[in-house]
């Protein structure tokens, strides 16, 4: 309880390095909880579930990052 908490995208980022998806997606929601809809959480968001083969989810929230930072 008294510990400092970690970033819910370097946390989702690791986990999705050790092929974690699942766990990699909650962790990724929880970041969109205190970061909010970034487009750094939804490229995030759009990994997993890429990794997962959930293509059109995925599809969704990268173009949804893209349209909020185009470059």
């Amino acid at each position: 309880p008294d510990g400092e908490a970690v970033d819910g995208l370097i946390v989702g980022h690791r986990l999705m390095e050790a092929g974690e998806y699942n766990m990699a997606l909650e962790s990724f929601i929880r970041a969109a909880a205190s970061h909010g809809l970034t487009a750094e959480v939804l490229v995030a968001l759009g990994s997993a579930n890429l990794s997962l083969g959930r293509l059109n989810q995925s599809e969704k929230l990268l173009r949804r990052a893209i349209e909020l930072e185009p470059d």
